[in-house]
């Protein structure tokens, strides 16, 4: 289990590689299929600094623990199965 944060819409939505995905805090979600950094999975940063390289300041942002398998790149990672920790 790794922790980071993810940022989220203002209706805590993200855009996937199949689309919108909706999520809540305190759940957990999870993938088939292997994650891929900047491809698919759930993506996150390691660091609240990251987040903002890739979302606007004005995102909702919240802590995660990645569950599943991690792939990244040091900057964006992603994981097959995500849990939304709380709202920072």
């Amino acid at each position: 289990m790794i922790k980071g944060y993810k940022a989220f819409n203002h209706d805590m939505t993200c855009t996937m590689s199949k689309g919108v995905f909706q999520y809540e805090v305190g759940k957990t979600y999870e993938e088939p299929e292997l994650a891929q950094a900047r491809h698919n999975g759930f993506h996150f940063c390691l660091t609240l600094e990251n987040v903002y390289k890739f979302y606007p300041e004005d995102s909702r942002i919240c802590e995660i623990e990645a569950l599943g398998d991690i792939e990244g790149d040091g900057l964006a990672y992603a994981t097959n199965k995500i849990r939304i920790v709380r709202e920072l």
